[in-house]
């Protein structure tokens, strides 16, 4: 027997099937193996992924605000309300620099937009909070949270009139 080149340098495989069948497994295998390679150092690097912060909670010192009509002319009011309004990611962490605002009930801080940013401890405090409902029925102040990147969230204070 002679021996005839599995391989032309030209033509590729040779049309002898059985120079293709041996041929073939060893490129299956380096490919496999290639493959399976670069799989894991791709499965690798996605180990050390980590979800982004988001913004979780936000969490008011005071879930009820009583406003009161003092003069009865049906306008019930509260006024100098203090309320200290926290702001922590989804790992529980504090968030700072989250600008908070209420709105409703005629929220007002010391006369001006109630609104603030949260410090370090992801806090923002109002001192001299008011607020007004005109008649007896329940009302909702609206806590909203928001930082670029992280979210939003909005909670409510429920304002009940009291006698």
């Amino acid at each position: 027997m002679s021996a005839i080149p599995l391989f032309h340098r030209r033509h590729g495989f040779k049309s002898d099937r059985n120079g293709a069948i041996e041929g073939l497994p060893l490129y299956l295998i380096i490919i496999i193996v290639i493959t399976v390679i670069g799989l894991g150092i791709i499965l690798g690097m996605m180990n050390t992924i980590k979800p982004p912060k988001t913004l979780d909670k936000v969490v008011p010192s005071k879930e009820t605000i009583e406003v009161k009509d003092d003069n009865k002319d049906g306008t019930y009011e509260a006024k100098n309300q203090a309320l200290t309004v926290k702001v922590v990611d989804n790992n529980g962490d504090p968030i700072k620099g989250a600008v908070v605002t209420l709105t409703g009930c005629n929220v007002s801080n010391a006369g001006k937009t109630a609104y603030g940013t949260t410090d370090s401890n992801g806090e923002v405090k109002f001192t001299a909070l008011n607020c007004q409902v005109i008649g007896t029925d329940t009302a909702h102040i609206q806590i909203t949270a928001e930082k670029s990147g992280m979210g939003k969230k909005t909670v409510t204070i429920t304002v009940i009139p009291t006698t």
